[in-house]
């Protein structure tokens, strides 16, 4: 979970790169009858993970297609109003914005955040 805050106003993101599927009852039960160690969830089948994101500017109770975990940071930086490094990973998620919000922020460019380039 990431809160981003400025003057104006807080962000928040809660981001999971993978999702979880429950073991199978009877992968349980066997790993308990014989006593070995157990998980009660793997990673390995479950769904894909998830950007949730709140804020004032963000428009509420919309869904996205897929994107990845590597838009988080440029989508972060584009929501504190902060220039998005060329050599980042990743894009900047606007559509999550409102039409306003991306109408008096365009986004800022720069060539990177690293120091010595």
């Amino acid at each position: 979970m990431l809160l981003f805050s400025c003057d104006q106003y807080t962000v928040l993101f809660v981001a999971s790169s993978h999702g979880i599927d429950p073991t199978p009852l009877q992968q349980r039960l066997l790993a308990i009858a014989s006593g070995t160690e157990w998980r009660s969830g793997t990673h390995s089948r479950g769904p894909g993970g998830f950007l949730f994101v709140r804020g004032p500017e963000v428009q509420p109770g919309v869904q996205f297609e897929k994107g990845a975990i590597s838009d988080v940071v440029p989508t972060a930086l584009y929501s504190l109003n902060l220039p998005v490094a060329s050599d980042l990973d990743g894009s900047i998620r606007a559509g999550m914005f409102t039409a306003r919000y991306t109408f008096d922020h365009p986004a800022a460019v720069i060539a990177t955040y690293e120091t010595g380039r």
